[in-house]
């Protein structure tokens, strides 16, 4: 019995070592691929930005052609005829003024890729470098509309009145803009700026108008007027004809425009009345009793 079991022993003995060896060739087998398969670590590269654009302004000198402002500028003579070629679709290069703004734009080692031509204070061309052809775009300066109300008490003239209202919006000799529209558009057939006014009248004044991005107008117009002169209230009020004329009637729907103007010819002050008005060539400031004026030749 004891022989017996002696002999079924010794199989099992062996088999149980065989699955441990396995067991461990295949624990061996997996390390092995576990640190094999093991990704590398990432290297993290730092990649530079490339450098920002740069713009470069220019004006056109007296003389100067747009072929030499564009030379001056780095760019080479079959860019500079494709640029002036694709500007004659729009303007001829030869009547660009003098004083005309460019700006042009590109990395800072390399030419020009973009060129932005103020042909005047509306107009706008833009020329871009597309595949070595440059291409142009021609835009409008964008404008922005507001109102502008203005108050004014006369001392001596019109055209010195103590202004109130948006004083803050009215730019240089803005005033006297309105003042010559007022005084030849607007009432020239009903008052004589010259002797009907007197001090303490007054008067008021609502503009239309569009700005640009400098502060210049593209245009303005009167929405309403009153004017309170000798104890009279005048009142003004445009209407614009489907044909773009502008006219101004009263409160009474009556033109203002008449027959004959109270003063026929188109004037401006030089000078008006003061007690120290400052001489331009003696340097001295001494009384002017009198009011001094300025006419077209004609």
């Amino acid at each position: 019995m004891k022989e017996y079991e002696q002999k079924r022993s010794a199989p099992v003995g062996k088999i149980f070592a065989a699955a441990i060896g396995v067991l461990g060739i295949f624990w061996l087998a997996a390390s092995n691929l576990t640190s094999a398969s093991d990704p590398e670590p990432i290297r993290r590269v730092v990649v530079p930005a490339p450098p920002p654009p740069v713009s470069v302004y220019d004006t056109l000198a007296s003389g100067e052609t747009l072929a030499e402002m564009l030379a001056d500028q780095g760019i080479d003579g079959s860019s500079i005829y494709q640029l002036t070629e694709v500007v004659r679709e729009v303007k001829n290069p030869r009547t660009l003024r003098p004083g005309l703004v460019a700006r042009f734009t590109g990395l800072p080692d390399s030419g020009p890729e973009s060129v932005l031509l103020q042909l005047n204070a509306d107009s706008l061309v833009e020329l871009e470098l597309v595949d070595s052809m440059w291409i142009a775009r021609v835009s409008t300066v964008p404008v922005v509309m507001d109102t502008l109300h203005l108050a004014g008490l006369i001392d001596s003239s019109l055209w010195f009145a103590t202004l109130s209202g948006d004083l803050d919006k009215l730019g240089e000799g803005e005033f006297q803009e309105y003042v010559y529209d007022l005084a030849d558009n607007v009432f020239g057939w009903k008052v004589d700026f010259t002797r009907d006014i007197r001090r303490g009248d007054a008067f008021r004044v609502a503009v239309e108008r569009e700005r640009r991005p400098d502060g210049s107008l593209r245009s303005r117009r009167f929405l309403a007027i009153e004017l309170m002169t000798r104890g009279k209230l005048l009142q003004a009020i445009p209407f614009t004809r489907p044909e773009g004329h502008r006219e101004y009637f009263d409160a009474e729907g009556s033109a203002m425009r008449g027959t004959f103007l109270r003063y026929p010819v188109a004037f401006r002050v030089t000078s008006s009345f003061s007690r120290r008005r400052y001489h331009p060539i003696l340097k001295v400031r001494r009384p002017h009793l009198g009011t001094d004026y300025g006419a077209p030749r004609g």
